[in-house]
């Protein structure tokens, strides 16, 4: 039975009411944004749609951009309307999809609104007699756009308008009514009794929530405006929602509407507002019931949302897109600003606040009624910053969250990212009437979410990609296309519009049924796997079939469902591929499923996949070349080998232009099987996979892989929108670049086993994905960081990273023991390992070695590869990072060519002490101890200019390569302490420049080595505080010598070490020697007393005498003494600034402030007392020795640290 046009009405209004008050919203589905009066967002459907669409093209007499933000309403016989946003057009089109007629083309016809954007959408009406669209106020085109627009359901023609709203100037303002005045946002709203409301945006000084317009039915006069007088205490009027309607005690109309400012100057009304109005009926002014503003000193929100009522209309909701302060010129916003979206509950009555709570979102659309109380909300980006001139965008995923109105206040239950939706805001949210909820929204990624609400958590029953979006070139995956709000009928249909297709869910989900393609995907251990894509498609290839594939990724069980479509006009019946592949995995093979028949995608099918680790890569560290270089060294071919897909975006190649290829030489055939591309925010839209065995002759990528169609692959790495608002135009980074969108795409490309040394990646057309980043105001640049006020067309493809794994060999973990298993030429990657010995005596220059954390194995690193390295800031214990090509040279020794070395950063694990692994001579022979360091044990053979030979009577002797360092006597016994290593002779063993890494046999200490790169001492006995009354004066406190003061057996600071070494432990002048190990180069004193002196000492080892230079930093002052002698002080200074920057010693800075070039240290081991003062706040001190001759400017590094030194704490046997 075909359901009629009647009304919405109160069972005990409905005698009483006359035939001419009878104009209400028609009954059923969804007559108006918001679904009805009380713009509730809740449909009486039970049935759960299904994930499998009807597509309708939607065809326009006028150019199509996209649906309007509220364009979609259904009549109550399942008629959907639509409306765009650019041309103000409406198209009606059937359940079954037909499209009946478009308003364009009738005749009269409305007014065409493309010079501006339309965000309202049209309302059904009926007048008691007649069905109505009611559509406007229009947002573009001329002032008499500005007005109510009845047309005819049936035909699409216009019948009457309402009367204008452009009079409003008529009143004492400095305003003309131009394309620029009055925007709208507000769908018609109706009351109980037929009166039709609307608000308008931006009306200048009359009212903080613009103007709100209420309408006769029958005749469509206007009945009254609620301004009737400028208002100078006000800035801007932005009424951006629907009003919600509800009819009073009396029987008369309450209307809620509410506004507020995007960014005005300070006025008193620039402030978001709601208000509610009663309608006196009578053509009269309306009473206002009462007026309240949101900012009341801790609540500020920016409004964009319709009002909504609960259902027993006695709460009115409200949701903040962001907190007010963000979004005023020049006003500080404090951390606690953000996250900033706000849902507040006003009294409907009273306009009494009944609570408030920041939900972390970005409501952008009004809240939506559940059961119980409930309310959901969707949400998208957020902003931060500390004033409105430098404000963010900082993205979020997409989300949705759950709120119980406790009355008094409220809850949030649970908050539901939704998954790959970093990129954008979302749609509105609307509920069924199940039990449990069941709610949808989409997002910008181009989906459909339909959720379950589980109490405490929320659970997606599916969701369904609209896909392929080829939108003149920009795909959702780059702008991040939201889909039109969603509409609901009440047989359970979903109604949603992108761009100009037309989606009809139909109703029928069953959730104990997951509809389509679902199953697991899992390591070959049966581990989940987490995030891996699993795509689907018509074609063999759905990895990379970037044109039709639909897709998903796993959850956190490594589980996925993925809905199937026959969106793309297939012909049944229908086989689809399916394939998953993961980041470090390798494709898998196909599977298939075949339909019959489109229904039949709504059957249930179980498709789980295994994953193996990707192959080798054969590309890593190879040689890379291209047509068409770059003039930017950064964006060298080389960049796209370097093993970082990821992350820096100077790692990535780009050309110069399109046309371009990019080309690996793998230095020999290898055969490959699988090929993924890492493509960067600029990704290639035609490319081809091409080889050559020779370098000369090509196969076309005909044979391996070919594409029109690349839209970026699968995201892996997410970029936010980085831009700032122009404070010059207001725009924002949502407006200048979109959303956000992938930062890192990946293509995988799966082709059967081909053997070829040269391979290309040849493109000749690009996203142009930045050219929207044009000339624009310099603080762009400052939020990016790349010249935006020049134009950037980006005509070319970047390429982050390109991977040609082996069809069999298997990938390498990135450790030593596996860069040595490799063959000559192939690239190695080595992390977290530790540097052992650096150029100096029996090292080599531009050689370092390292080793693995757990001295498993070591190996020899060439670094003379590395441009502009620089060796001063590397040293032993460096936590390094290593990637170049393997090689053996002509004495069977395995090294790497580096061609990147990266340090840890200070406090990352760097400085790792090392101790040498004990080994007999024979052992140093064997390949697993090449590369480590270790000591041994010997007889000295023989010697000469740069090395001495040792035996321990295994009969395998080692040369010891020691540089100019002063050689043993032959036949003395001798503790050698290196890396081992190989040359034409057999063993060797490479001494650092250290002295003290030999000794005689018969010695058994053995000195540390200062740490880092900047070989701070930072391990001390520390003695104190001493303080007396006089210690309230700083020269006091650090002249004053408190050990002489508090000793009696004549023990003072210039006598201690020979009278009293310090000990671990031990007592004097009243206080204990205890240790204080230092970090990052510091020794610091936790919670010392104010006006306190403190002792600290080690002593220094010194391979021969030498006259040192020393840096001195202290908070407050210190002195140094070198057994009786005073060598430095600093008096006065402070170390303060210095503890706080960490950063100082890994860029080449010292911490000393005050230097000295006079620091005599003897040969063997030197009494070295430090000696600070400390007055208020920190108490610290640094101590460094140096090359006199190279000590640097303090503060601003170029010091050179000396090498070859050692400590102990306490005074070693001599």
């Amino acid at each position: 039975m075909q359901k009629k046009w009647i009304v919405f009405m109160a069972i005990a209004c409905i005698c009483a009411m006359s035939a001419a008050s009878q104009a209400q919203l028609p009954s059923g589905n969804w007559p108006k944004a918001g679904h009805d009066y009380y713009n509730s967002n809740h449909s009486p459907a039970t049935a759960i749609a299904r994930p499998v669409p009807r597509i309708t093209t939607i065809n326009s007499g006028r150019v199509w951009r996209d649906a309007t933000i509220n364009g979609i309403v259904i009549d109550p016989d399942g008629n959907v309307y639509v409306t765009d946003d650019y041309s103000a057009n409406v198209i009606k089109i059937s359940p079954a999809g037909t499209q009946i007629w478009d308003a364009s083309a009738q005749t009269p016809v409305l007014p065409d609104a493309s010079a501006s954007y339309v965000y309202n959408g049209p309302t059904l009406f009926s007048d008691g007699t007649n069905k109505y669209i009611l559509l406007g106020p229009l947002s573009g085109g001329t002032p008499e756009g500005r007005a109510i627009y009845f047309l005819n359901p049936d035909t699409g023609q216009l019948v009457k308008t309402s009367g204008f709203m452009t009079d409003l100037w008529s009143l004492d303002v400095n305003y003309t009514p131009t394309t620029a005045g009055l925007i709208s946002l507000s769908n018609p709203a109706v009351g109980p009794d037929g009166t039709i409301y609307t608000t308008n945006l931006r009306t200048s000084y009359y009212d903080p929530i613009g103007p709100l317009f209420a309408f006769n039915p029958s005749d469509a006069s206007r009945k009254w405006c609620n301004i009737t007088a400028k208002n100078t205490g006000y800035g801007w009027g932005d009424a951006w929602g629907t009003p919600a309607v509800k009819q009073g005690t009396d029987g008369k109309n309450i209307i809620y509407v509410a506004g507020g400012l995007w960014y005005e100057a300070a006025n008193n009304g620039d402030h978001p507002t709601i208000a509610a109005y009663v309608d006196e009926g009578n053509g009269v002014q309306p009473t206002l019931l009462w007026k309240k503003k949101f900012d009341d000193g801790t609540d500020s929100a920016f409004v964009t949302s319709h009002p909504v009522l609960s259902d027993d209309g006695s709460t009115l909701y409200i949701a903040g897109r962001e907190r007010w302060p963000q979004r005023r010129q020049n006003t500080s916003v404090t951390s606690t600003d953000v996250p900033n979206g706000t849902l507040f509950a006003f009294d409907a009555t009273t306009g009494a606040k009944k609570w408030r709570i920041i939900t972390g979102g970005r409501h952008a659309f009004s809240p939506t009624l559940g059961p119980n109380n409930m309310i959901y909300l969707s949400g998208g980006i957020y902003r931060s910053g500390t004033t409105q001139s430098d404000i963010k965008p900082v993205v979020t995923a997409g989300k949705v969250i759950a709120v119980q109105d406790n009355g008094s206040s409220a809850t949030i239950k649970w908050t539901l990212n939704l998954p790959d939706d970093e990129v954008s805001d979302t749609t509105n949210v609307v509920t069924i009437s199940t039990n449990p909820t069941v709610m949808y929204v989409g997002s910008g990624n181009g989906r459909l979410y339909c959720i379950r609400d589980d109490g405490d958590r929320a659970k997606i029953l599916w969701t369904y990609q609209a896909y392929p979006l080829n939108y003149t070139g920009i795909t959702s995956r780059v702008r991040g296309f939201a889909p039109a709000n969603l509409s609901l009928a009440d047989d359970g249909t979903v109604y949603t519009v992108w761009r100009n297709y037309l989606y009809a869910f139909p109703p029928g989900f069953d959730p104990s049924k997951p509809e389509g393609i679902s199953g697991y995907v899992k390591d070959t251990a049966g581990n989940p796997i987490a995030g891996a894509w699993v795509a689907a498609s018509i074609s063999t290839t759905p990895l990379d079939d970037n044109a039709n594939r639909i897709w998903t990724r796993t959850d956190s069980n490594g589980y996925y469902q993925m809905s199937l479509s026959d969106a793309l006009g297939h012909t049944y019946p229908a086989t689809y591929y399916i394939a998953a592949s993961a980041v470090g995995y390798g494709a898998s093979d196909n599977q298939t499923v075949t339909y019959n028949a489109s229904e039949d995608l709504a059957n249930s099918d179980t498709r789980n996949f295994t994953l193996s680790p990707a192959k080798y890569n054969w590309a890593f560290m190879a040689n890379a070349t291209t047509n068409n270089a770059n003039t930017d060294a950064n964006l060298a071919a080389s960049k796209a080998v370097d093993g970082l897909a990821t992350g820096d975006t100077a790692t990535r190649f780009a050309s110069a232009s399109a046309n371009a290829y990019l080309q690996i030489d793998l230095g020999t055939p290898r055969t490959i099987s699988e090929a993924a591309i890492y493509w960067w925010y600029d990704y290639a839209k035609a490319y081809t996979l091409d080889y050559s065995t020779d370098g000369i002759t090509w196969h076309p990528g005909a044979e391996l892989y070919s594409t029109t169609t690349g839209n970026g692959g699968f995201p892996v790495e997410w970029c936010p929108a980085e831009l700032l608002r122009d404070p010059n135009s207001g725009y924002t980074g949502w407006d200048l670049w979109g959303p956000g969108g992938t930062k890192t795409g990946l293509d995988v490309i799966k082709f059967a086993p081909t053997t070829a040394q040269y391979w290309r990646v040849t493109y000749t057309s690009a996203s142009n994905s930045w050219s929207i980043r044009n000339n624009y105001p310099a603080a762009v640049t400052v939020a990016t960081g790349i010249n935006a006020q020049v134009p950037y067309a980006a005509p070319y493809a970047s390429i982050s990273e390109i991977e040609l794994r082996d069809a069999t060999l298997p990938a390498l973990p990135p450790t030593i023991g596996s860069a040595r298993q490799i063959p000559d030429g192939a690239g190695a990657k080595v992390d977290s390992a530790i540097i052992t010995a650096v150029p100096g005596a029996g090292v080599p220059a531009n050689n370092i070695f390292i080793e693995s954390t757990d001295r498993s194995a070591g190996i020899r690193v060439d670094v003379s590869g590395i441009s502009g390295l620089d060796m001063t800031k590397i040293g032993f214990g460096d936590k390094v990072s290593v990637s170049g090509k393997v090689w053996t040279n002509a004495d069977g020794e395995k090294y790497i060519a580096a061609a990147i070395l990266n340090r840890a950063a200070d406090g990352a694990g760097c400085d790792v002490p090392i101790e040498p692994v004990g080994i007999n001579n024979r052992d140093a022979e064997a390949a697993s101890a090449q590369g480590l360091f270790v000591k041994t044990w010997g007889k000295v053979s023989a010697t000469d200019s740069s090395s001495f030979t040792i035996s321990d009577g295994s009969a395998v002797p080692i040369k010891v390569l020691c540089g100019g360092l002063t050689k043993p006597e032959v036949d003395s016994v001798v503790r050698v302490r290196g890396v081992a290593g190989k040359d034409a002779s057999g063993p060797v063993l490479y001494m650092r420049n250290e002295q003290v890494d030999w000794t005689t046999g018969d010695t058994t200490f053995q000195p540390k080595a200062f740490p880092g790169a900047y070989k701070y001492p930072e391990d001390f006995l520390i003695l104190g505080p001493f303080s007396d009354e006089h210690s309230t004066t700083q020269s006091y406190r650090i002249y004053a010598d408190f050990i002489a003061n508090n000793s009696t057996s004549g023990i003072n600071e210039l006598n201690l070490a020979l009278t009293a070494p310090p000990t671990l432990g031990g007592t004097l002048a009243g206080k204990t020697w205890t240790r204080s190990a230092g970090v990052g180069g510091h020794v610091a004193i936790s919670n010392a007393p104010d006006n306190c002196t403190y002792y600290a000492h080690i002593w220094v080892y010194s391979p021969q005498s030498i006259t040192a230079g020393m840096r001195l930093g202290s908070d407050d002052s210190a002195t140094v003494i070198v057994y009786n002698q005073t060598v430095a002080s600093l008096s006065g200074g402070s170390a303060a600034s210095l503890i706080s920057s960490p950063v100082a010693i890994q860029t080449s800075e010292q911490w000393g402030r005050d230097f000295s070039d006079y620091v005599p240290l003897d040969q063997g081991w030197n009494s070295i007392l430090v000696k600070f003062e400390h007055g208020t706040g920190p108490c610290a001190f640094d101590i460094q020795f140096v090359d006199p001759q190279w000590y640097g400017n303090p503060g601003y590094g170029a010091v050179a640290p000396l090498a070859g030194l050692g400590y102990l704490l306490e005074k070693p046997a001599q």
